[in-house]
């Protein structure tokens, strides 16, 4: 409250006097420095200290420009810290911090194992194919057949008598094995770095002991920080600004095995008919699945595999694993 002091000869102060005073007066309330208020710009947010630092962190020791505190136990630093786009991490320390300490990491992008059987092994393969003879020109009554399989050696050929003959598709069989799979497993994909330099030696400032020398780095490197493996809460306000990365990664990336292959292919299906007995004479085109009065000789030189592939078994062949961060650093930084 202001208090206007009585100073005329009556001892009664008129009344606009008292107000033209009380108007010019200077007063002292609860808002002064010593009353509190607001807490000082980049100070302590209202109600507690800034998401992860310490509820006990110490104080801001109000270091001058370039300088900032000394690491404390157990910490390391200052250090300056590239912090972005691998691609575009420096390829030296900056002059200021000319040491390279550590490279670190977040954001990993699934990379699975690119798994492959390799060149399969084939053994056993034939086309057997099945030629009918029937009693009757339209392959009808009763028949007898005869088998062959690619390559064959010889012709087939019917018993005497029969009128008719027909081709059946040629069926595939083979086994197959993998001898050679392999497994590649691509680099690590990561969101940012952290690359990480040093001071070659520490200096207190100038007129402030208990501060260490800390320059503003150059470009790209953006913070100066402080650094503990684990994840810790920040011990101080001078640095505030808590990020997690990860030094190394734990690669359980795998293939499974492929196994026994299960052989397909499909066969050919040029068939030719021959007059002679032996496969020689007049040659006569055949189509596999139709009935021919008077086919007598049949070659299956062109019914061999087409295409043949070789399938893992159920389960084979396929990623397992992943590639996960692991071994975690605590950065504390001024910014």
């Amino acid at each position: 409250m202001c208090r206007v002091k009585d100073r005329s000869a009556g001892g009664t102060l008129a009344v606009v006097a008292a107000i033209m005073v009380i108007m010019s007066c200077s007063c002292t309330d609860a808002a002064s420095p010593d009353g509190g208020g607001d807490a000082d710009a980049g100070g302590a947010p209202e109600g507690g200290v800034p998401d992860g630092v310490a509820p006990d962190a110490a104080a801001s020791l109000n270091c001058p420009a370039g300088c900032l505190p000394p690491a404390p136990d157990g910490w390391i630093g200052p250090s300056a810290v590239y912090d972005g786009a691998p691609d575009a991490k420096p390829a030296a320390c900056p002059a200021q911090y000319g040491v390279a300490e550590i490279e670190a990491h977040q954001g990993l992008a699934p990379a699975p194992a690119v798994c492959s059987c390799g060149t399969a092994k084939f053994a056993d393969a034939k086309c057997k194919t099945v030629v009918e003879y029937w009693s009757t020109a339209v392959c009808g009554g009763f028949s007898v057949t005869s088998e062959g399989s690619f390559p064959f050696s010889q012709c087939v050929g019917p018993q005497a008598g029969l009128a008719a003959m027909r081709v059946r598709p040629a069926v595939y069989s083979a086994t197959c094995t993998f001898e050679s799979p392999s497994k590649t497993l691509p680099p690590p994909d990561f969101e940012k770095t952290q690359m990480v330099c040093g001071l070659a030696a520490t200096a207190a400032c100038t007129g402030r002991p208990e501060c260490t020398s800390a320059p503003a780095p150059d470009a790209p490197f953006s913070r100066v920080c402080i650094r503990k493996d684990g994840e810790h809460a920040c011990p101080s306000l001078d640095y505030s600004v808590r990020v997690i990365s990860h030094r190394g990664t734990d690669d359980t990336r795998d293939c499974t095995p492929c196994g026994d292959g299960t052989a397909k292919a499909t066969c050919g299906t040029t068939v030719t008919g021959w007059v002679g007995g032996d496969c020689t004479g007049t040659q006569i085109p055949t189509v596999v699945g139709s009935c021919y009065e008077g086919r007598r000789y049949v070659d299956l030189k062109d019914t061999g595999p087409v295409n043949p592939t070789c399938e893992p078994e159920q389960g084979g062949n396929q990623p397992t694993g992943a590639l996960a961060l692991k071994d975690p650093v605590t950065f504390c930084c001024n910014q």
